[in-house]
């Protein structure tokens, strides 16, 4: 058999490799897998937690193949060491690279998939030691107020808001932390609802929260999800006329801008919705208001240049009327001079 007849084979072989082989994928046919993957508790290996060897290997075996870099992302460990993982079919092996903790846990978080996408119903805690004896203390608690479709991200805070230890809720919003320290009478939990950092401060202004009020106990610790702690901001400001405008924040919320007018400069001292301003339009116009979220107050400030040229074509209009205790309010779409409003009563 010559060079090329060798060469030849050699190709042909390799498209019948690569033509048989196929990207891992769940089987076609038969009934959709809707479970999730799920450890195999008694054939973890090694098969005691306890006295385990600075440099051992653990091996997670699961029911079934599971997407590899969910896997990999799903996995931490406290106290925080850097490990090597890899993924081969069912299992999950993991190893230190440099030496296990005197006693450690391994976290695993929902986001662990199969290859037919679905998610953890439970997150897993394993704790291990290598010494013969386990010293962890177990916090449960229960979200309300939460969304079944969502994962939240639990976080056991210090005073200093640290991270002591995170966890994961499950499906049914119940979580427990798995904690070496004795003393948390000081502590504090943080549920932050599709967490994708760990800058609380940032992340509690856009997702979902949830914060401990009542002392930490062992077995129930309730934790109400709520709106985000947003900061709002001046949008525009829109000049009806050259003495009255809008002022539209990015929620939505309106501020009356009253400008050189004294006859109305009395209407801004007992209502916190109106602003009163001498401007020229020549200069930038400096707004400041004093705004308020669920738990904080904050200031915010922004300055407008705002053209003199407006022209007002359109009258004030009447947009709101209410009858109380036989007083009958008027609420017009900008303000108007008391003079000019001529009343008629109707027998």
């Amino acid at each position: 058999m010559n060079k090329r007849t060798y060469f030849f084979l050699f190709y042909i072989i390799l498209i019948f490799i690569f033509s048989t082989c196929a990207s891992i994928s769940p089987p076609s046919g038969g009934p959709k897998d809707l479970s999730p993957p799920i450890l195999l508790s008694n054939k973890i290996y090694p098969k005691s937690t306890l006295n385990i060897e600075p440099y051992q290997k653990i091996i997670l075996p699961f029911n079934e193949r599971l997407y590899p870099s969910t896997a990999i992302s799903a996995i931490s460990i406290e106290p925080e060491i850097n490990i090597l993982i890899k993924i081969k079919n069912n299992n999950v092996e993991i190893r230190p690279k440099k030496e296990w903790p005197k006693q450690f846990k391994i976290s695993i978080n929902r986001t662990l998939t199969d290859y037919s996408r679905n998610s953890l119903k439970n997150p897993i805690q394993i704790p291990f030691s290598r010494e013969n004896s386990i010293a962890f203390n177990d916090i449960k608690g229960s979200l309300f107020n939460f969304d079944t479709l969502n994962f939240y991200h639990i976080y056991l805070l210090d005073e200093n808001l640290s991270i002591i230890s995170k966890t994961e809720s499950n499906i049914n919003g119940k979580f427990n932390f798995l904690i070496q320290d004795d003393d948390y009478s000081n502590n504090i939990i943080l549920a932050i609802e599709k967490q994708s950092s760990e800058n609380f401060n940032e992340e509690i202004r856009f997702k979902n929260y949830g914060l401990s009020n009542q002392p930490i106990n062992f077995d129930n610790n309730s934790i109400y999800i709520s709106e985000p702690l947003r900061f709002f901001d001046i949008n525009n400001i829109t000049l009806i006329n050259k003495n009255y405008g809008e002022i539209i924040l990015t929620n939505g919320e309106k501020y009356f801008l009253i400008l050189n007018e004294p006859f109305f400069k009395k209407l801004c001292f007992d209502k916190d919705n109106y602003i009163f301003k001498n401007y020229d339009f020549k200069d930038s116009l400096e707004i400041n208001l004093k705004l308020s979220n669920q738990v904080e107050e904050y200031d915010i400030s922004n300055s407008f240049k705002l053209l003199e040229s407006v022209i007002d074509t359109l009258p004030p209009s009447i947009i709101d009327k209410k009858n109380i205790n036989n007083n009958f309010f008027l609420q017009f779409s900008e303000p108007i001079y008391i003079d000019s409003l001529s009343i008629h009563s109707i027998q």
